[in-house]
């Protein structure tokens, strides 16, 4: 028997991006994890490093690519258009 899957919604997925898009819970409530991870880590470092320069720059970085992510999530491009079982995110 195959097991059916619950679509995502796609206001929850673009209000977690824009509520706690830094720590990518969207990208991880999506199924796409190493995206996920890759914000965190993003975010850490910029941390880290937030008294140089380089460090602010990273986190406006990490910032515009959650923004556009949340962009992605509305108007259903690329990856941001599925989970990641490839079921469409509904409205």
């Amino acid at each position: 028997m195959e097991e059916t899957r619950a679509q995502k919604s796609k206001i929850l997925a673009i209000i977690l991006a824009l509520l706690l898009g830094g720590l990518g819970v969207h990208n991880f409530y999506m199924g796409h994890n190493t995206l996920g991870l890759a914000k965190i880590a993003l975010n850490a470092f910029g941390i880290a490093m937030s008294l140089l320069a380089v460090g602010q720059a990273l986190l406006f970085l990490a910032g515009l690519w959650v923004i556009l992510e949340a962009i992605m999530i509305a108007f259903g491009v690329g990856n941001m258009k599925t989970d990641r079982h490839d079921i469409p995110l509904k409205w």
